[in-house]
C-alpha cells in the first residue's frame, strides 16, 4: 500500500441486469480478477448486483448479510478495500434502506451511510426508508478522510460542503445516473469537487438497467476540477493515483474551505 498522503482508487463500470444478482456477480468478479496492487480502493455502482428491482426489494433486502459478505470476501481474496451500497432490512421498522459500506482488505465494516436524500420520480420516497439526518457519511480511511453520497445526493451541495468542513479529501459518488441528465452529472460532480477543493470520484452504471438507460461517465476530478480519469458509456474501469499535496496546495492557494468554516451557521450549526 502507498504511503498516507497518496491513494490507488478504481471505479467499475458496468451494465447492471435489473434484478439478476447472480449475474452482476459474474461481471464483477470478471472485473476484480487480477485486481492485485492495482488500486487500494474500489468503488462499484449503486446497488451493483440488483439495480432498483422493487418487484423483489424486500427479498433482496433480508439477504443483505449475504450480498455484503461476499464483498467482504473479494476485500481478502484481491487484497483490495471496497465502497458501494447494499439493500438493507429494518425488522424495527418494516422497510428498505439503500446502504452505503465501506470495507477494508480485511474484511472489516469501517463504516455505513444510508441514503437520506430520495428521488421521488423514480419512486425512491415510497419503496424506501430515509437514512437518518444525523448520521456520518465521512470515514477515516487509511490515512484519508472520504465523504460520501448516494445517486441523487450529488444534487445537494450541503453534503459534501459539511463534509469538506469536517477535514473531507475524497469525495465518493456510487450512482445509478440516467443517460437524460448526463450534463447535469457531469456539472454537479466537477462543482462539488472545485467547490470543495477535494478529490471527488462519481461511479456510474452504463447500458440499460430496466427502462432506464444509464449515463455510465463514470469520473474522477482533482481539486482543481480537472479530469483525471474519465470512461465513455460503455463499461470499463477508472484508475486514478490521489495525493493529499495537491489539496495542500490547491487549499493554501484559493482558502475557500477555510474561509467558508467562519460561516457554518448556514449548515444551521
Amino acid at each position: 500500500m502507498l504511503s498516507v498522503d497518496r491513494l490507488k482508487i478504481c471505479g467499475v463500470q458496468f451494465n447492471i441486469s435489473l434484478g439478476n444478482a447472480e449475474k452482476n456477480i459474474k461481471v464483477v468478479e470478471k472485473f476484480l480478477t487480477g485486481m492485485e496492487n492495482k488500486a487500494g480502493l474500489v468503488v462499484l455502482p449503486e446497488l451493483w448486483y440488483t439495480g432498483f428491482d422493487y418487484k423483489n426489494l424486500q427479498n433482496h433486502a433480508k439477504r443483505s448479510d449475504y450480498f455484503i459478505d461476499l464483498a467482504r470476501g473479494w476485500c481478502q481474496k484481491f487484497g483490495i478495500s471496497f465502497l458501494s451500497t447494499f439493500l438493507t432490512w429494518d425488522d424495527k421498522k418494516n422497510g428498505v434502506y439503500n446502504t452505503l459500506y465501506l470495507i477494508d482488505e480485511n474484511g472489516n465494516i469501517c463504516g455505513k451511510y444510508s441514503k437520506m436524500y430520495l428521488f421521488q420520480p423514480m419512486g425512491e420516497d415510497t419503496h424506501f426508508l430515509r437514512g437518518d439526518k444525523n448520521q456520518k457519511n465521512i470515514f477515516s480511511f487509511k490515512g484519508w478522510n472520504i465523504a460520501t453520497a448516494i445517486c441523487y445526493e450529488l444534487r445537494f451541495p450541503e453534503i459534501m460542503r459539511k463534509a469538506a468542513l469536517d477535514g473531507a479529501e475524497l469525495g465518493i459518488i456510487p450512482t445509478e445516473w440516467p443517460d437524460v441528465r448526463l450534463d447535469h452529472w457531469l456539472s454537479l460532480t466537477r462543482a462539488r469537487a472545485i467547490e470543495n477543493e477535494m478529490y471527488v470520484m462519481g461511479v456510474n452504471a452504463c447500458g440499460k438497467t430496466g427502462k432506464w438507460n444509464m449515463a455510465g461517465h463514470s469520473v474522477v476530478y482533482d481539486p482543481w476540477g480537472n479530469v483525471i480519469s474519465l470512461l465513455d458509456d460503455k463499461e470499463g474501469m477508472i484508475f486514478a493515483e490521489i495525493d493529499k499535496k495537491n489539496i495542500r496546495q490547491m487549499r493554501k492557494n484559493i482558502p475557500s474551505v477555510n474561509d467558508a468554516s467562519k460561516f457554518k451557521f448556514f449548515l444551521n450549526q
